[in-house]
C-alpha cells in the first residue's frame, strides 16, 4: 500500500513538472535563443580563427631492403611512436624556430603540433595550428623535414619518405561556431528548465483545494474563488479613495489656519 502511494506522488509530481514546463515552453525557447545568439557573437568577435595545416612521412627501415619478416614488422610499427617523439624534440623545434625565424619558444611552438601515428600502420600525420594558413603550410612542412633529418640520424633509418605534402588550409579548423551555438543554446535550456524544476519542488504553497487534500490530509467544505480581475479593481478604488481624501484633507489646511489666527486676534 505504501509503495502504491508512493508511486503515485511520484508520477503526480512528474506530471505537474511536465505541465509547468510545457506552460513555461515559450521562456525556455526564448533563452535557448538568446544564449546560442550571444555565443555565436562572441565566438565571432573574441575567438581567433586557428587554420591547421597537416602532412604525412613514413619512415623506411633498414631491414625492408631485404625480405620482410612479420617480425621486423612488428617491431618497425612499434618504433613509429619513437619516430614521433624524435619529431616534437627540442632539437627539431630548436631547428624550425631558427630556420623560420619565429618569435615563439621551442615550447610553444610543440603546443602548436600534434602528431598522429594510425594504429597499425608506420604513416605519421604532423599537424600544426597557426593563427595565419600559410604560416600553419609553412611550419608543417618545416618539422616534416627537420624531424625526418632528426629520425635518420638517431635512428639509422635507410630513409624517410614524404606520403603528403602540407596542404594550405582555406577553412579555420577552429572554433567551431555552430557547435558552440549548439552547445550554448541547449546549455540556456538546460539552465532554465533546472531552475524551473528546482523552484517547483522548494515551493510549498498550497494552491489548490486537491493540495489541501493531498499534502494536509483534510476535507475541504468549501472554496471561494479569486478573481485576479476583480482584485485589481478594488486595488484601484482603494487608492482612488485615499487620493481624494489626502486632496481634501490637503486644502482644508489653510482655511483652518487662519481661522485659528482670527480666533487669536
Amino acid at each position: 500500500m505504501n509503495n502504491n502511494e508512493v508511486r503515485e506522488e511520484v508520477e503526480i509530481d512528474l506530471a505537474e513538472i511536465f505541465q509547468i514546463l510545457k506552460n513555461k515552453i515559450g521562456i525556455i525557447l526564448i533563452v535557448g535563443i538568446i544564449s546560442a545568439v550571444l555565443a555565436g557573437i562572441g565566438t565571432k568577435l573574441f575567438v581567433t580563427p586557428l587554420y591547421q595545416s597537416e602532412t604525412s612521412l613514413y619512415v623506411l627501415s633498414d631491414s625492408e631492403k631485404d625480405n620482410l619478416t612479420n617480425s621486423d614488422l612488428a617491431k618497425n610499427t612499434l618504433l613509429t611512436q619513437d619516430y614521433a617523439e624524435l619529431i616534437k624534440s627540442r632539437t627539431v623545434m630548436n631547428e624550425v624556430v631558427k630556420a623560420n625565424h619565429l618569435e615563439a619558444t621551442p615550447d610553444q611552438l610543440a603546443g602548436q603540433i600534434n602528431i598522429d601515428v594510425k594504429n597499425g600502420t608506420r604513416v605519421i600525420n604532423i599537424k600544426v595550428t597557426d593563427k595565419d594558413p600559410e604560416m600553419a603550410q609553412t611550419l608543417a612542412d618545416s618539422v616534416r623535414q627537420e624531424g625526418s633529418e632528426q629520425i635518420e640520424q638517431v635512428m639509422d633509418v635507410a630513409a624517410v619518405k614524404v606520403v603528403d605534402p602540407a596542404n594550405l588550409p582555406l577553412r579555420p579548423s577552429s572554433p567551431n561556431v555552430k557547435r558552440n551555438v549548439l552547445a550554448a543554446g541547449v546549455l540556456g535550456c538546460f539552465v532554465v528548465i533546472a531552475f524551473l524544476i528546482v523552484k517547483h519542488l522548494m515551493d510549498d504553497t498550497i494552491k489548490t483545494t486537491d493540495d489541501v487534500e493531498q499534502y494536509l490530509g483534510l476535507s475541504v467544505l468549501g472554496a471561494i474563488p479569486y478573481d485576479e480581475e476583480l482584485n485589481k479593481s478594488h486595488k484601484k478604488a482603494h487608492k482612488a479613495v485615499k487620493k481624494a481624501k489626502a486632496t481634501k484633507k490637503t486644502s482644508t489646511e489653510p482655511t483652518t489656519a487662519r481661522r485659528g489666527k482670527r480666533g487669536t486676534k
